[in-house]
């Protein structure tokens, strides 16, 4: 007999899960959240987490919540990718010293993380403003690109990284 109530019970969840929604439910679904493969959607996504930072808005939508949680953590990754370039760049220089031989230059897909050099005290909500206001004065034709080389040439004119002391121009 427990076996024929759980059965007619999972048979019932079955029909409520793949039945269609009504028309009205499909209407009121609030916006849905998709990742950011080119610039606008960076922009945007991003803008919403700048609004949340100084507004400290009480009420968001699931698809708000997710473009902030986004931004917050794409922002984070390329913190961090910016750190191990340069980490890489430092670490190679001491193998060369020590080996006799001139430093390689990193040549990996991120190398222009080289040329860029976020100030110690930088946080991940100041990187978010910087890019924000970076790649929103960006033409309409640059915001339907993708996001990777825009955002790289963005870092780069924000936090540029000092000449060498050495280095003649």
């Amino acid at each position: 007999m427990r076996s024929a109530h759980f059965t007619a019970a999972a048979v019932l969840l079955c029909i409520a899960v793949t039945s269609p929604m009504p028309m009205s439910a499909q209407e009121a679904k609030p916006n849905t959240f998709r990742l950011p493969v080119v610039v606008k959607d960076v922009v945007d996504a991003c803008s919403e987490a700048v609004n949340q930072m100084d507004n400290h808005v009480p009420q968001n939508t699931a698809a708000t919540f997710m473009k902030i949680g986004w931004c917050f953590g794409w922002a984070q990754a390329v913190q961090e990718r910016i750190a191990e370039v340069h980490v890489y760049g430092r670490f190679e220089e001491m193998t060369a010293k020590k080996e006799g031989r001139a430093p390689r230059a990193y040549e990996g897909a991120d190398k222009d993380y080289a040329s860029v050099c976020l100030p110690p005290e930088a946080r991940t909500g100041d990187l978010i403003r910087a890019l924000v206001k970076e790649l929103g004065d960006s033409s309409p034709r640059d915001m339907t690109e993708p996001k990777n080389g825009p955002v790289k040439a963005a870092l780069r004119k924000i936090y540029p990284c000092p000449a060498a002391p050495d280095a003649k121009p």
